[in-house]
């Protein structure tokens, strides 16, 4: 969904609105996993933005619709590069830590999610 990233014009252009990802947030009934490299080099993401469109999903459902189903969000320490460092299953650019530590999470969430032991 890219919740971090702002800015960008619609496909049109043109004098359309900025479109935000996040703006669709307080409307999903999904259940949720955010995992955040903490020194994202990507160019308009921000980790401010990504909170903050955490704390708004599901916000505008109908009796705690969401808040039933798991939503769960973590920052991964990682050193500069963790955009791409999240994807280094190898360790060939030494970010094999929060490569673990993303999976281990992700793990976690599934069991969760779906009540497997």
């Amino acid at each position: 969904m890219g919740t971090g990233c702002r800015g960008r014009e619609r496909a049109g252009g043109g004098d359309a609105p900025p479109w935000l990802e996040q703006a669709a947030a307080p409307h999903i009934r999904a259940s949720l996993l955010f995992i955040v490299a903490s020194d994202d080099e990507m160019m308009n993401c921000n980790i401010e933005v990504q909170r903050e469109a955490y704390r708004h999903f599901g916000t505008s459902l109908p009796h705690g619709v969401a808040r039933r189903q798991p939503r769960q969000y973590h920052e991964i320490p990682t050193p500069p590069g963790g955009h791409v460092g999240l994807m280094d299953s190898c360790n060939f650019m030494g970010f094999g830590s929060a490569w673990g530590q993303m999976m281990d999470k992700t793990v976690a969430y599934l069991k969760l999610t779906f009540d497997l032991r």
